[in-house]
């Protein structure tokens, strides 16, 4: 049996007692499955949006890969002008505290549809991030108060190497007026 999902994609599936598969049962796992993977594409679609729309998050190129609740994983390529000294081929500091910033304030927007804006912010640098790699930042929502929200953010390269790590605090003590669709920066 082959189901066609809204958004093309196919499933076949194998019925029969020699290959011991209850169809009803898979066909409503890939069903839930395709419905998460749906919603999912929606999220990063709408905070991708949002995300590339600053002028400095244009320059960055940052764009979104994964949203969910109370997560977010922003990517930003490779780029020469993101090498902080020329002699030490590295990306500066600056950019990877950039991107845990933005990381952060998008795991938050997936749940509250409005710019926060940082409180206080740490970064932890582990090793060089060589220049040449993209970086990629999966930010996690820790503890979302009613006035401040706490956030955590791995960042690393295209090697899955660890180059920093960051905590941030933003402000949400406007999160009674509800969303509100501003871009995020």
């Amino acid at each position: 049996k082959t189901v066609r999902l809204p958004d093309g994609t196919e499933y076949t599936f194998l019925a029969g007692e020699e290959k011991g598969i209850d169809v009803r049962i898979a066909l409503e796992s890939a069903c839930f499955q395709a419905a998460a993977i749906t919603a999912m594409g929606a999220e990063v679609r709408k905070l991708d949006g949002m995300i590339r729309n600053p002028p400095f998050h244009q320059w960055l190129a940052v764009e979104c890969t994964e949203a969910e609740s109370g997560r977010a994983v922003l990517r930003i390529p490779p780029k020469k002008d993101f090498v902080g000294n020329p002699f030490v081929p590295a990306v500066h500091g600056g950019i990877i505290a950039a991107l845990i910033d933005l990381a952060g304030g998008a795991a938050l927007f997936v749940d509250l549809e409005f710019p926060t804006p940082t409180i206080d912010m740490r970064v932890d640098y582990l090793r060089p991030a060589i220049a040449g790699r993209a970086l990629v930042a999966e930010a996690r929502v820790k503890n979302l108060g009613k006035t401040v929200a706490f956030v955590d953010v791995d960042v690393r390269d295209d090697q899955d190497r660890l180059v920093a790590t960051g905590r941030a605090t933003y402000s949400v003590k406007d999160r009674e007026a509800g969303p509100r669709g501003f871009p995020i920066g």
